[in-house]
């Protein structure tokens, strides 16, 4: 057993986890939010690139891979809380802003708000229309 980096991060809040002890034990927890540290996303082995998440050749399949397994083969990752989802979302966020600039991004969103409103009104519209040139089927 040795004494983890000052990098370890719990893969779920963030937090550094100066005091755990790797290799991470099957019964540690994060001290601020619980949740369960033998994971494979704490692992350096987690690739969402492989069917089974995992780029260990001989590791057995693990369903959840945020609930506490029994893996041999789980090795530290150190940048853990930074997960494919956060930065793939971080990166889109960022190439809008890029492409539209700073406050872009909530004008686009009102702005497809906006657009939905006035789709709906000329669906409805044409629906009044229809009804009246053909007659509303629910009153016959």
């Amino acid at each position: 057993m040795r004494n983890n980096p000052k990098s370890l991060v719990c893969w779920h809040c963030g937090i550094h986890l100066k005091d755990i002890v790797l290799p991470i034990e099957r019964s540690a927890q994060c001290p601020q939010c619980r949740v369960d540290l033998h994971v494979c996303r704490m692992c350096r082995h987690y690739d969402t690139r492989y069917t089974s998440n995992c780029a260990h050749q001989l590791a057995d399949k693990v369903l959840e891979k945020d609930r506490v397994n029994h893996c041999t083969y789980l090795r530290a990752r150190h940048n853990a809380y930074e997960a494919d989802d956060d930065r793939d979302g971080r990166d889109n966020r960022d190439a809008l802003e890029a492409l539209f600039g700073g406050e872009a991004t909530r004008d686009a969103v009102e702005s497809a708000a906006s657009r939905a409103e006035f789709s709906q009104a000329r669906k409805d519209k044409a629906r009044q229309a229809l009804d009246g040139l053909f007659g509303d089927e629910e009153k016959h």
